[in-house]
Parts: structure tokens; sequence; C-alpha cells
């Protein structure tokens, strides 16, 4: 966190080890565990709705608002931009950003520590899918992801649920809630979990 300030990174790191302790037992039959990881296939649209809202309500003046907006690094202000920029459309559309990336982020960003007035880019992974990819797009990856994690809690192996609970923290903030090399969790739609042919039945009557 101090060399390299990724927030939130470091935030997903502290939340994986009890969220995957709580899945393991949960797993094993615990009564406590299963009855918190049951609720896990909510955290997609429950994030969904929390980044939208407080991205297409985002007013400066506002002190809660700002603060909030100050912990996600301007991420609040940018998807607001991007509501006053651009209409929702059904398939999407083509749309300007002005990033960090390539030859021309070069020079955008010798400017110096602060964001320069030009920069452009929308980071939350649901913000982008509902702009720039379009409702459609944008419904079916969250169903896909919600579908997973409720499989995941009706078979009880609890273990996809509990990633793609961690991973919706990320998918508010960065931009890659598809690109397979850091989000492969969605190939988990054409695959059987190995977890639910193991017999776990002399642990299903065992107490928190």
């Amino acid at each position: 966190m101090l060399l390299t300030n990724t927030k939130l990174d470091f935030l997903a790191t502290l939340i994986i080890i009890p969220v995957m302790i709580i899945a393991q037992r949960a797993f094993l039959g615990k009564k406590l565990s299963s009855k918190i990881a049951a609720f896990w296939w909510m955290a997609v649209p429950i994030s969904t709705v929390i980044m939208i809202f407080l991205s297409y309500f985002y007013d400066s003046s506002n002190y809660i608002l700002n603060k909030v907006d100050s912990m996600l690094s301007g991420r609040l202000a940018l998807g607001h931009l991007a509501f006053e920029k651009y209409d929702v459309h059904l398939l999407g559309r083509i749309i300007v950003e002005h990033s960090f990336a390539g030859v021309k982020g070069q020079k955008l960003s010798n400017g110096g520590g602060a964001l320069p007035s030009t920069y452009f880019y929308i980071d939350s992974s649901y913000i982008r899918m509902l702009i720039l990819w379009g409702f459609l797009a944008f419904i079916i990856v969250i169903s896909c992801l919600t579908f997973i994690a409720i499989r995941s809690t009706v078979r009880r192996t609890y273990i996809l649920s509990a990633i793609i609970l961690v991973s919706s923290l990320s998918f508010m903030c960065e931009p890659h809630i598809i690109q397979i090399i850091y989000n492969p969790f969605l190939l988990a739609l054409l695959s059987n979990s190995y977890f639910s042919s193991i017999d776990v039945k002399e642990n299903k009557n065992a107490e928190c």
C-alpha cells in the first residue's frame, strides 16, 4: 500500500481473508457461516446500483459525496461526467476518452501530479458497460455474474460466490470486468463444480 498506493487492491486483499474463511466454513456446513454466505450472490447487483447511483447523482458541493469521490480517486466525478456527456443506448456507442495510455497519454501526464482538465476515462466497469457497450450487454454481463454466484450458493460450494463478492469491489472502480486475464470467472458459466461432488455429509451437523 505504501509503495504503490493501490488502495483497492490493498482493501481486496484484506477482505478476501475473512471471506474465504467464511466460505470454507460454510462449505463444511457451519450454520452461521452458511447463513452469511447465502447472501453473497447479491454483491454484483448491489455494487452495480451503488456505483451508478452515486455517479449519476454526484455533486461536488455535497460534502459526503465529495469525500467518497476522494476515496475513490475521482471516479464518481468521472462517472458523473460520462452521464452528462453521453446517453445510454441499447447497443452502446462510441465515446472519446483521454487517458494516460499510449503516446498521447504520456503527453497528457507531463503536467504533474494532478489530473489535467482534459483527462477523461471511465474506470468503473459498471458505468463503462452501461455507456460504452450499451444496456443490453450491461444486463447480460451482470446477469451472468449473478447467476454464477447463485449457482455456487445453491450447490453450497460458496467459493465462486465468495470470489465474485470480492471482485465486485474491483468492478466498481476498475474497467476489467470481461478481460480474461483480470477476471477469468465468467468462464465458470461453462464449468461444473468439482466441489459439489465431494461428500461433506459428516460435517453437516457441525455447529458454528
